[in-house]
């Protein structure tokens, strides 16, 4: 669910200051993954712990994401829908792998490590769809990506 009216949190006020204090850029990350300024964050971190049934299993959508050893694991939960854990088990694999490659991966200008990313399809030098990230963990749905660059919808 979107977020439709401003919360403190992530209100012109909250995010002005927090553009003008002189915090490392890791502190504010931390703050942004607290949802500060991050519309739209916790709840994304709830439903990886808490399921959606309103979703694909991770195994169905995403097969070679997490080891064929899981999916008993993940079964005894339920099938037919995104279990309780099991995105929240592939955001793990993926942060872990992420911190281990930290310094590769990060820019040399760590205050760039706040942007938020987005994506665009093009026709020509048109741009047909465009979707901006608007929180951590919050990005573009890639079937619906997918189904735009191909003009299906």
């Amino acid at each position: 669910p979107t977020m439709t009216t401003p919360r403190w949190y992530h209100s012109k006020t909250v995010l002005d200051l927090a553009r003008t204090i002189k915090l490392h850029p890791y502190w504010k990350l931390v703050i942004m993954c607290a949802g500060v300024g991050s519309p739209g964050t916790l709840q994304e971190v709830f439903r990886g712990y808490l399921g959606d049934k309103s979703a694909p299993e991770v195994f169905d959508r995403y097969p070679d994401v997490l080891p064929n050893a899981m999916k008993p694991l993940f079964r005894v939960i339920g099938e037919g829908s995104q279990r309780p854990f099991e995105l929240a088990t592939v955001r793990l694999i993926n942060m872990t792998n992420i911190l281990a490659r930290w310094n590769v991966l990060t820019p040399e200008d760590k205050e760039l490590i706040l942007q938020r990313g987005g994506s665009m399809v093009f026709e020509g030098k048109e741009v047909v769809y465009r979707h901006d990230d608007p929180a951590i963990l919050k990005f573009v749905d890639v079937d619906d990506l997918v189904d735009k660059a191909l003009g299906e919808h």
